[in-house]
């Protein structure tokens, strides 16, 4: 495969990675998180960068798409939880989000409905023209908005930074105090890329599918080469932002990341830097949108086994999202951090046990048991966030190690584990003795 090829690919991968949560979340962990701006980074980058990199890596070395992971536990609930997982990474969180993020940056403190409406409707009009033939994502994606969308971010960094290199940083702010790292891990999995990792992999190796590579060790290589590369370029821009958050505080602290960046722009860059901050946005949000767009509609249609369908996909995906994108950010950020928390561990054990697939597909009890302890506490932990109190499990869970860091689904998994293990034993004991 050409070497332009393979950057287009991994600039594409990078761009619909790069969307509404990677430009706001950054800035404000730099903000509040003061002195220990960089601790909260690498907590960002850990629970963002690695996990996309590996959930894409892992697809790539199990088969086509997720269902060769979740296939073990069942071919249908494989359907199911990956048609799930297209909802939340779809029209009902992210691609809404793309949007609000992007009329955020241009509309500041406009609540205006109207314009709202109008704004979603025009948006939305994009991105159905964009995404309406898959084949060129790379090309459209890739190759001719991502340049622009990294250009126009350095450039705004090299001349914010040089204004702002010798403000003071402050002290860092509430949970950044005591628990800087686990503060970025969970802005990390706010911005929702190691979910959809599991489903973006698929659009990475059809395309590089579709530049002649057959052979299953090529292929691999190559995504594992195309996802390192878009996680490089995810990390830099990450430092970037956040280090613009770090010294912005001079000006005060704010609701959320996209007015961090639109007031610094305007105080130290003005009208130019308010252009090219939204530029930056637009095209950041955009070609989230569109890679969002493209996949769920590409899994439908295989779904349905109807290539007819695809147009009327993404009509569907589109409208629905506009919907949803109207009750602003600040609303969607809110009601998604609880479906996120739920939705996230599992996603960590997929890829975890993707990397062990030929082992669990003879013995598949170690995958469904722990995926079914791991659902239990993620599910409880998503309703004792959104402050819904379920009778004896939530207090139970409470009660867990690392329950309180966020990571009380580690000692139900390894149960889980465990009692998969033993189980598939037994099962093999019996057969023995039953033969």
């Amino acid at each position: 495969m050409k070497k332009n090829d393979l950057f287009g690919i991994a600039f594409m991968l990078f761009a619909i990675f790069f969307g509404a949560g990677n430009m706001i979340f950054p800035p404000q962990l730099g903000s509040l998180g003061g002195s220990n701006w960089v601790i909260s980074l690498i907590g960002f980058i850990i629970a963002d960068v690695a996990l996309s990199v590996l959930g894409v890596i892992v697809v790539a070395k199990a088969g086509d798409n997720l269902d060769s992971i979740l296939n073990i536990i069942s071919p249908k609930f494989a359907v199911v939880f990956t048609f799930l997982l297209y909802l939340m990474i779809g029209p009902l969180f992210a691609i809404p989000r793309t949007c609000a993020t992007t009329y955020e940056f241009i509309f500041q403190n406009n609540s205006s409905i109207y314009i709202r409406i109008l704004f979603s409707l025009v948006f939305f009009a994009i991105v159905y023209f964009l995404s309406i033939n898959p084949s060129k994502i790379v090309t459209i994606v890739g190759k001719i908005l991502t340049p622009f969308l990294v250009l126009s971010i350095v450039i705004l960094f090299a001349v914010i930074g040089i204004k702002i290199g010798n403000i003071d940083i402050a002290a860092p702010q509430k949970d950044y105090i005591s628990k800087p790292l686990i503060v970025g891990i969970e802005k990390g999995y706010l911005a929702m890329d190691g979910i959809a990792a599991l489903v973006f992999a698929t659009l990475v190796i059809k395309n590089i599918k579709n530049r002649n590579v057959k052979d299953k060790k090529s292929l691999v290589r190559l995504v594992v080469i195309t996802a390192i590369i878009a996680g490089l370029i995810l990390s830099l821009m990450y430092f970037m932002l956040a280090y613009i958050g770090s010294r912005s505080t001079i000006n005060g602290y704010f609701d959320n990341g996209a007015d961090l960046l639109v007031f610094v722009t305007n105080n130290y860059i003005g009208v130019f830097g308010r252009i090219l901050l939204v530029i930056a946005v637009s095209l950041a949000c955009l070609t989230t949108a569109i890679g969002l767009t493209t996949s769920m509609s590409t899994f439908i249609v295989e779904l349905n086994n109807n290539e007819k369908n695809y147009k009327k996909s993404v009509i569907y995906i589109v409208l629905f999202s506009a919907l949803i994108s109207i009750v602003g950010l600040n609303t969607l950020l809110k009601v998604s951090i609880p479906v996120l928390v739920a939705m996230y561990p599992l996603c960590i054990l997929i890829i975890f046990m993707g990397f062990f697939k030929k082992y669990l597909e003879k013995k598949p009890l170690i995958f469904t048991i722990s995926f079914i302890f791991v659902a239990i506490a993620s599910i409880v932990h998503g309703f004792d966030k959104a402050k819904v109190v379920i009778p004896l499990l939530t207090n139970l869970f409470r009660s867990m190690p690392f329950y309180t860091k966020d990571f009380g689904y580690l000692v139900p998994g390894l149960v889980g584990i465990l009692i998969g293990f033993i189980t598939e034993l037994f099962i093999a004991f019996i057969k023995r003795e039953v033969e």
